[in-house]
């Protein structure tokens, strides 16, 4: 009687246990959950999130959950190393249909890093063509993004966290006082031209160095149509203005290097314009380029609106490019003529 007593104290023991620690792994996994919800309604309050909103339907319609754990980490992305872990959330389409599933995966994560690097041009030193994602097959499928077989993911000639954190200081000092001049200004339309004229009266197109980024734009005042088109979505950022960085292609470029291209689309007075700094930077163009409707914009610019176009426009050979080639992506809908000033 008495060793029965024991035995069962012993399994309601290990039961309690048992129920403990699957009580602590579902606190953990509601945490995670809940941390994922809340940075999500962080990135719906701000301004520019247009192409964390693409990340909603066809094989990237998983892209948002990647780009949230990505922004979450958003600190942790300085240091150059941080893992990025997806856990087991790709397990039940890789099981279902593993080839569908991979389908899924491989697009969602080289859209939701597109996504972020182009909403968020203030994480100018991550490279995140060189940030991949690795693949565990376990009990379960287990995704994580890191730099895998490159030493890090920061782009060239950035090395430490101290490094990264004395030039976003640096981009601080150099906007500080163009930003107190813009925030002064009491309408958009003032703030917007002030920007676009700061970029060129400062920026000298060449390539080189950070010329890709808001370091080389802002602080070393060289770059090229990445560069220009970054800084102008990083002001408009600052201001709470909505604003689309743009990629796409054009016709009769004034440079003849210039073909693959980046510009800008933003709303003013409740309708969107076109703004192309790099190319209103060339001699005598310093408005033909500013505040442009559909109809004199598409002259010469094309956007990329597939997949497929995406890729064949930054260059990035890391997605099969045969992998839905077709899938959408959307822009705002331009005013068909140009913006009429007061």
């Amino acid at each position: 009687m008495e060793n029965n007593k024991k035995k069962g104290s012993s399994v309601i023991g290990f039961l309690a246990i048992a129920f403990i620690i699957l009580g602590i792994i579902a606190f953990i996994m509601s945490g995670s959950e809940k941390d994922t919800t809340k940075v999500a309604g962080e990135i719906s309050k701000k301004p520019n999130t247009w192409y964390y909103n693409q990340l909603d339907n066809g094989y990237k319609k998983y892209g948002k959950y990647i780009y949230e754990k990505l922004y979450q980490s958003k600190d942790e992305l300085r240091s150059g190393h941080a893992t990025i872990y997806l856990d087991d959330y790709f397990s039940s389409i890789l099981e279902d249909n593993y080839d569908e599933g991979q389908k899924h995966l491989e697009t969602s994560i080289f859209m939701a890093k597109n996504a972020m690097e182009w909403d968020n041009p203030d994480i100018f030193y991550v490279d995140y063509n060189k940030m991949e994602g690795n693949l565990i097959k376990s009990d379960k499928y287990r995704v994580t993004l890191n730099s895998k077989e490159n030493e890090n993911y920061y782009i060239d000639g950035i090395t430490s966290k101290e490094q990264v954190t004395k030039m976003e200081q640096e981009i601080k000092n150099a906007t500080s006082q163009i930003m107190s001049e813009l925030k002064s200004l009491n309408n958009d339309y003032d703030k917007i031209k002030r920007v676009h004229d700061y970029l060129i009266e400062t920026i000298e197109y060449k390539d080189g160095e950070n010329a890709h980024n808001i370091y080389g734009a802002l602080v070393n005042k060289k770059c090229v149509c990445e560069g220009y088109a970054k800084a102008f979505q990083y002001f408009m950022n600052e201001l709470n203005i909505e604003s689309v960085y743009v990629t796409g292609n054009t016709n009769g470029a004034i440079w003849s290097f210039d073909k693959n291209h980046a510009w800008n689309y933003v709303n003013l007075d409740g309708k969107w314009y076109a703004v192309d700094t790099t190319w209103n930077d060339a001699e005598n163009k310093q408005n033909e380029y500013f505040l442009r409707g559909k109809e004199r914009i598409e002259k010469d610019h094309t956007t990329a609106n597939t997949l497929g176009d995406l890729i064949m426009y930054t260059g990035i050979k890391s997605l099969n490019t045969k992998v839905n080639k077709e899938e959408s992506i959307t822009y705002p809908t331009l005013s068909e003529t140009d913006y009429q000033n007061r």
